[in-house]
C-alpha cells in the first residue's frame, strides 16, 4: 500500500513519519537523520528476517509485539490514505491500540 501511494505521488506512512521525526532527530541525538537510515530502522525486522534466511545459523532477536503494532499502524494509515473501506474490526483495534499502546482511552 505504501508503494501504491508513492506511485500516485501521495505521502505514505514512512514518508509522513520521517517528515515528523527528521527535524527533531538532531535535537535529540545530535546528528541529522537521513531518510535511508530512517527507512532501514523502520524496516529492521523485515531486513533481519531476510538476512536470517541467508545464513547457515539463523538467529535474530525481535520484539514481535512491537513489530506487529508498527506494521498494523502502517497498514491502517496507508489504507486510510488510499481511501479503502475500514473493516468492521478496525474501531475495536483503534480503541485497543489507544488504550494499551498509547495509554489513552478513546470514545469510539
Amino acid at each position: 500500500m505504501g508503494k501504491e501511494l508513492s506511485d500516485r505521488g501521495e505521502q505514505n506512512y514512512l514518508d509522513w513519519k520521517y517528515e515528523v521525526f527528521e527535524p527533531i532527530h538532531p535535537i535529540l541525538h545530535g546528528v541529522p537523520l537521513s531518510k535511508e537510515d530512517f527507512i532501514r530502522d523502520e524496516n529492521r525486522a523485515l531486513i533481519a528476517l531476510k538476512d536470517m534466511a541467508s545464513t547457515s545459523e539463523p538467529s535474530v532477536t525481535l520484539d514481535l509485539e512491537d513489530v506487529a503494532h508498527s506494521m498494523i499502524v502502517r497498514a491502517c494509515f496507508n489504507s486510510d490514505r488510499l481511501g479503502l473501506p475500514r473493516t468492521a474490526r478496525r474501531p475495536k483495534f483503534d480503541n485497543w491500540f489507544d488504550e494499551h499502546v498509547i495509554g489513552v482511552e478513546s470514545d469510539y
